[in-house]
């Protein structure tokens, strides 16, 4: 399952070496491709020349900036395939592979012949590689990690519809707006009972409020009385506050192998007692 986005509770304590180096070489992923959008459109006009040159300036300047959309169409697909993959594989290798690629994607389109030499070929092959170009990296390590901005209450009852010997789910609503969805989370544990995982979501404008301390709290002390031996969850490296809401609590927290933009948290729930 996956897990944690919540952000709240205490105030978050001074980032980690660790933690620092994991948001630089997110940013570094993020100027890459976006650099690669800053290329080709500062080069428009001279692509436009290269690759359509059969056509008039106008018609070329237009097919010249449908191609650059075309690196943006394609981010969906980023999102659906290699989400899908970095669940299976890593997302780490799977970030690193779409990296590869728009960067292969690069250096190929400054290599690519015109259409003086290869035709119509090459205004085709150039929009392949701006489709390459626009494999959205993001989307990987974001597939579930992103922002809610809405809690629903088709959202609530997906979360809730539990299996009640295995798993537990939590919903907080505010005494004033009931129809209101603040909160929620759910605690599963293995079929064998020995571990548990966690996942907390709070609405943005509730945070602050230790509504996600007091469901963590919640989920430890029903563990405890379940006899669960050790309670993990997964958190983005740069949510600070819940990975100083998580230590505050007792857990430890290491980088995810697969991941370094993923920090597991654990307890020995035994431990807590």
């Amino acid at each position: 399952m996956a897990n944690v986005a919540s952000a709240e509770g205490a105030k978050a304590g001074p980032m980690t070496g660790e933690e620092k180096k994991v948001i630089f070489a997110s940013s570094l992923g993020t100027v890459f491709e976006w650099y690669d959008f800053y290329l080709y459109g500062s080069l428009a006009t001279y692509i436009g020349a290269t690759y359509f040159t059969q056509y008039p300036e106008a018609t070329r300047n237009i097919f010249t900036l449908l191609a650059f959309a075309a690196g943006f169409l394609v981010r969906p697909f980023g999102a659906l395939v290699f989400g899908r993959l970095g669940d299976l594989v890593g997302r780490k290798y799977t970030f690193l592979v779409t990296i590869l690629i728009m960067g292969f994607s690069t250096f190929l389109v400054g290599v690519l012949p015109g259409a003086a030499t290869i035709g119509i070929a090459a205004p085709i092959i150039l929009i392949v590689l701006r489709l390459l170009q626009g494999l959205d990296p993001e989307a990987v390590r974001l597939r579930f990690f992103g922002a809610i901005r809405y809690f629903s209450h088709e959202m609530a009852a997906r979360m809730t519809q539990v299996d009640y010997d295995r798993e537990l789910a939590l919903v907080i609503l505010p005494a004033e707006a009931p129809e209101q969805i603040v909160a929620m989370g759910t605690l599963v544990a293995d079929p064998d009972g020995a571990t548990a995982e966690f996942a907390v979501l709070v609405d943005g404008a509730h945070h602050g409020q230790g509504l996600g301390q007091h469901m963590l709290e919640c989920f430890l002390a029903h563990a405890r009385r379940r006899g669960i031996g050790t309670v993990f969850g997964e958190v983005l490296a740069e949510n600070g506050p819940m990975l100083h809401l998580a230590r505050k609590l007792g857990m430890s927290a290491r980088t995810c192998a697969d991941d370094p933009g993923c920090i597991h948290v654990e307890t020995a729930v035994a431990a807590l007692t």
